[in-house]
């Protein structure tokens, strides 16, 4: 059996997001009413610039797959830009604290990881491709899963993925 955790929150980020859905479609709304919008170039500048926000706002509304499961294969986040982690190149797990004084403070799922080359390599998005280069194959790579914002319980989480660690390995 293994672990599935879901976002949370996703109404208060809706709440948070309803003012600028409303500016830009007020926005849009008035250039089109208008039949010379020719002379509004930065209103249509500040239309296309608020398009991706609410875009991607929209998504993360709407977003309700599990984002991080833990299984037989390994650990999964979506959030990631890892993606995939297999059990056999996790060395340690614990859960840490993240005080923060310009972001919400949260709780954070921290593994030690060996053979970065493979996790860079296996299941990586494009933006962590770079990365992905030859390293020493002894050097261990710190691996942080941000919990808050998920229903995971990190109590159990950290239980759940210390049982499947190989016997033998630091925990």
């Amino acid at each position: 059996m293994g672990v599935v955790v879901h976002n949370v929150g996703a109404w208060k980020f809706a709440v948070v997001l309803l003012p600028v859905v409303a500016f830009w479609g007020a926005l849009v709304w008035g250039l089109a009413a208008d039949p010379d919008t020719r002379q509004y170039p930065m209103a249509w500048v500040l239309a296309l610039l608020l398009t991706f926000p609410v875009m991607a706002g929209g998504r993360m509304v709407l977003d309700r797959p599990a984002r991080i499961i833990v299984d037989d294969r390994g650990i999964t986040d979506r959030h990631w830009g890892v993606r995939h982690i297999p059990w056999d190149v996790i060395l340690d797990a614990r859960i840490e604290w993240m005080p923060s004084p310009n972001l919400p403070s949260g709780i954070r799922l921290t593994m030690l990881a060996k053979d970065r080359d493979r996790i860079l390599r296996g299941g990586t998005s494009r933006w962590m491709k770079p990365l992905a280069r030859p390293s020493d194959p002894l050097a261990v790579t710190e691996l942080g899963i941000r919990l808050t914002g998920t229903d995971a319980d990190p109590d159990a989480l950290l239980a759940e993925i210390q049982a499947r660690l190989k016997p033998g390995t630091p925990s």
